[in-house]
């Protein structure tokens, strides 16, 4: 789904299991670090001295850092994660919260993209803030904690684990905040486990105002970059390459600088919390769950069944498609723009369209959202290349954007005879060309397919 103005930046939801600390190898060799589970045992060992740390190795060097974690008795940092890149010659930054408290063997407090989750050594509590879903219809986690906490005690709330992550990093880069899967993760950490991996040093360098020692793990996903304390191997920021964005942003050409780096802003090991932090009292009328469970997902538009009778396109021919010339037709409409992730939802589209060739009672048109600087003859030969003849309307007053709020591309929109929104999806359906056509019968037929959709959703928010 492509934002006409900038990247839409959602720190939101997908958590992956296959690799817990964050990175699908890197070492030359394959390699398991020897860390156990996490302990109850004093401070963390191992540390060294500036003048002792020089003729360590990459890998014995991640090795004392993941040591640190696992027998630290006490954690707390300001974490923050943050995105910055250049569009259209402008630079944007945007920063999202991934904050960790903990004190073995019980005591956690998280603030981490849109949850905030504490266990007090009794009870786990938390929420998930997220207005479209009135706070996910007002839950409120509250179930015993397990004799010791551990990162399965998160995980195994999918809708918990999912909100945990952050939707902008790819599955095999690892999604939840590292220092989480650091302290409390039970099983050895497979770090460094795919042989076409290379870790180096890197020249030392500064980063929340401590020295720091630099590894530089190259895998297939480009360089990620650890900044770890020379004297108590705290990870002090975490560089991600690019490629380990999720694909839509990192193939995104149009995206130039882009940078992912998390910062582990004030991370202790000494800091003592006021046992204060670790309680998070439960809300007047909050509803109280065990497990989170998903609300029904909200509809694409609040439009369904609404008749627009002002809509008005044109055709490179200068011919008219207004909501007059569409009366008694069904108006069946993709809106795109030239990003290549238009092309297959604009060929799916196109297949329907050869279904349907014969039949007058439909009216097929893909609309260019593309500025008036923008040629008919560029755009049709954009067409000709995606191998779509579907006929071609253009947008440039933004009507899709003001009458049916159309703000990404692609967007599909079926209206009735009458005008009337039946269909509206936003972004590429694998499912397009088998699902589309189902819904035109229905509509050929004469069957008020949005008042279907609205009585589905309302029945679905009841349960």
């Amino acid at each position: 789904m492509v934002e006409r103005d900038r990247i839409h930046i959602l720190w939101v939801t997908f958590f992956t299991a296959a690799c817990i600390v964050g990175m699908a190898g890197c070492e030359t060799r394959r390699t398991t670090l020897s860390t156990g589970p996490a302990t109850d045992s004093a401070a963390p060992t191992g540390t060294v001295g500036a003048e002792d740390s020089a003729g360590l190795t990459a890998e014995q060097i991640l090795d004392r850092m993941l040591t640190a974690y696992r027998t630290a008795k006490s954690y707390r940092d300001d974490a923050t994660i943050t995105l910055s890149y250049r569009q259209g010659g402008r630079m944007f930054s945007d920063e999202a919260p991934i904050a960790v408290t903990f004190q073995r063997p019980d005591r956690l407090r998280v603030r981490a993209y849109q949850v905030t989750l504490a266990s007090d050594g009794q009870q786990l509590r938390g929420f998930i803030a997220d207005p479209s879903t009135r706070n996910i219809d007002g839950q409120f986690l509250a179930r015993p904690v397990p004799e010791r906490l551990q990162l399965a005690t998160l995980l195994d709330d999918p809708l918990l684990a999912d909100q945990l992550g952050n939707a902008l990093v790819s599955a095999d880069a690892g999604r939840i905040p590292l220092q989480l899967a650091f302290l409390l993760s039970t099983e050895p950490v497979t770090l460094l486990a795919d042989k076409d991996t290379h870790l180096s040093r890197l020249e030392p360098g500064p980063a929340d105002g401590r020295d720091c020692l630099r590894i530089e793990a190259t895998t297939l996903q480009g360089k990620f970059v650890f900044w770890i304390d020379r004297q108590d191997f705290l990870l002090r920021r975490l560089e991600y390459p690019r490629k380990a964005l999720v694909a839509r942003i990192a193939d995104d050409q149009e995206v130039k600088d882009l940078q992912l780096v998390a910062n582990f802003h004030k991370a202790s090991f000494s800091d003592a919390a006021d046992p204060e932090s670790f309680e998070l009292p439960i809300p007047a009328g909050a509803k109280q769950v065990r497990f989170f469970v998903p609300p029904p997902q909200p509809l694409p538009s609040d439009k369904f069944g609404k008749v627009f009778d002002a809509l008005s396109l044109a055709t490179p021919d200068g011919e008219k498609v207004t909501s007059e010339s569409l009366t008694g037709r069904v108006a069946v409409l993709l809106w795109f723009s030239s990003h290549a992730e238009c092309e297959s939802a604009l060929r799916q589209f196109a297949e329907v369209h050869g279904k349907f060739a014969d039949e007058a009672r439909l009216a097929f048109y893909v609309v260019s959202t593309e500025p008036s600087a923008v040629s008919h003859q560029q755009l049709r030969e954009l067409l000709k290349s995606w191998q779509v003849s579907t006929p071609l309307a253009r947008d440039v007053a933004a009507q899709g954007r003001d009458l049916l709020d159309i703000n990404n591309t692609p967007t599909l929109v079926v209206l009735d005879g009458e005008g009337a929104l039946q269909l509206y999806e936003v972004g590429v359906n694998p499912q397009m060309s088998q699902q589309l056509p189902q819904v035109l019968e229905k509509l050929l037929q004469g069957e008020d397919v949005a008042a279907a959709i609205l009585q589905q959703q309302e029945l679905e928010q009841q349960q």
